[in-house]
């Protein structure tokens, strides 16, 4: 069996072959100088980015090791209601705020008048100190009050969504 390219080669001069086999040569040797071009060129672009993607990789099982500490960890002893009242009743004085905090079944209300920024402080601590989230929470503008809102809000004891 021949090859397909065997009778047009024959029927050449041979200085014709020799110029046909120089020129596939040549078109080789280009190919094998670019795919080295290419390759010394992805050798460089891995080495730069290699230690990006360990260091990557290092705060992922960083970040892990904490997720799985913190899912271990058991959640804090609720708190009794009262004592939760006295502690956001304290947390708002301590932040200038005038508010009513009471007691109702499973929840503490609250009413009062307040400044946004205040509240917002007020509520991230009681999440953190005393796991009380707000179950619902009301804002209204107020009058004449120098930019405070009128609050209205039930706290209840661990995780909730507002609504």
């Amino acid at each position: 069996m021949t090859h397909p390219l065997a009778a047009p080669l024959a029927r050449l001069q041979p200085r014709e072959r020799r110029l046909v086999v120089v020129a596939l040569a040549v078109i080789a040797a280009v190919a094998l100088v670019t795919l080295a071009e290419w390759l010394w060129k992805e050798q460089q672009r891995v080495a730069e980015r290699l230690p990006v993607a360990r260091a990557q990789l290092a705060r992922m099982q960083e970040d892990t090791a904490e997720l799985l500490q913190l899912n271990r960890t058991p959640p804090p002893a609720p708190i009794a209601l009262a004592a939760a009242q006295q502690a956001a009743q304290a947390a708002a004085s301590a932040r200038g705020l005038e508010l009513t905090i009471a007691p109702q079944n499973d929840a503490l209300t609250v009413t009062g008048s307040v400044a946004v920024p205040a509240l917002l402080d007020w509520l991230a601590a009681l999440a953190t100190s005393q796991q009380l989230r707000a179950q619902s929470l009301v804002l209204k503008p107020e009058s004449g009050t120098d930019g405070k809102m009128r609050l209205e809000a039930r706290l209840v004891a661990g995780q909730s969504t507002p609504q």
